[in-house]
Formats: C-alpha cells, sequence, structure tokens
C-alpha cells in the first residue's frame, strides 16, 4: 500500500483521524450530503488520505496477521501434500516392484518343486531297479563288497543326472533361492 498521507504533515491541532466522526448531513435533497466548512479543508483532506491509504487499526492489523499466518500454513500444507503425494507415487512403485519380484520368485519356486518331484520319480524309478536286480542275481550270491560297488555305481548315476537337472535349471533362469534342488 502507497502512503500518500505520509507525504501530507498532519496540522498540530488535529485529533486523530481514527477517532473522528463522520460530519453530520445537512440536506437529504442530493446537493451535498455532508457539511464541509472551508477552514477545515486541508484537515480532512489530510483524514481522508490516511483512511484511503488503509491506516490499520489495531483490530486489523490482528486480522491481517491471522490472515498471513493462513496463508503461510496453506502454503506449508500444500508443500506437505506434495511431499506426501510424491512419498506415495514412490510406495506405490515399490510395491509393484516387490509384487512383481514375488511373482518371479513363485514361479521360481514352483518350478524348483516341479522339478523335485521328477527327481524323487526318477530316484524312485532307480530304487525300484535296483531292488529287481538284488532280486535276480540272488541274495546269496552277493557279498556286501558287491552291495557297496552297486551302491557306489547307483550314487554316481545319481549324481549325474541332479547334475543334469541343475544345469538345465541355470541355463533356464536363476536358481530357486533356498529351493530343494539345491540341498540334492
Amino acid at each position: 500500500m502507497s502512503r500518500r498521507g505520509a507525504e501530507l504533515e498532519p496540522p498540530s491541532d488535529l485529533p486523530d483521524p481514527r477517532r473522528l466522526k463522520a460530519p453530520s448531513p445537512v440536506s437529504f435533497d442530493g446537493t451535498a450530503l455532508y457539511e464541509i466548512p472551508r477552514k477545515n479543508t486541508a484537515r480532512l483532506r489530510w483524514q481522508e488520505t490516511l483512511l484511503q491509504d488503509g491506516l490499520p487499526r489495531s483490530g486489523e492489523k490482528l486480522a491481517v496477521a491471522r490472515l498471513q499466518r493462513e496463508v503461510t500454513r496453506s502454503k506449508s500444507e500444500g508443500t506437505m501434500r506434495e511431499k506426501l503425494m510424491q512419498e506415495l507415487e514412490e510406495e506405490r512403485g515399490l510395491r509393484l516392484q516387490s509384487e512383481r519380484r514375488l511373482r518371479e520368485v513363485a514361479e521360481e519356486s514352483e518350478l524348483g518343486r516341479a522339478q523335485m518331484l521328477s527327481l524323487q520319480q526318477h530316484f524312485s524309478r532307480m530304487e525300484e531297479t535296483v531292488r529287481s536286480l538284488l532280486q535276480n542275481q540272488g541274495a546269496l550270491e552277493h557279498t556286501p563288497l558287491d552291495t557297496v560297488d552297486l551302491m557306489k555305481a547307483y550314487k554316481d548315476k545319481l549324481s549325474e543326472e541332479v547334475k543334469k537337472q541343475r544345469e538345465g535349471l541355470e541355463r533356464s533362469g536363476p536358481p530357486a533361492r533356498g529351493g530343494a534342488a539345491e540341498r540334492g
């Protein structure tokens, strides 16, 4: 706000313009509503200038201060809201990324389970083969050394199968973490 009233020096005998009462009306015919004495023209001009410039009263000062606080608070709430929206978007992105990784791990786990079942079935078939071989050769002909050799051959064959399965897994993708295929 400009202070035009600061340019004019008030006469020293004037009262405070904020405490002045409006002059009383002289006529209601529209020609002159207020009586303006000629000797007070400078004083009235000075008072009008102060009032037009919005010389704040004490109540107005409080209202202006309150409004300024509200504006400051709303600006800070706006920046806080923007910050929260950014954090929310980041959290959404992280959640989507986590869900995608969870699906990948679940697929890897399912693949590992299927391969483990296949290995268990293969192991069961090999056990049946060994039993049938033992029965065909006769239990009396076997010595403990023959059984050890047979078990060693079986173990070597099983190790080769597990190695092939692992190589197949490595070619198809990263191995499932903590999966049963790594333990076998």
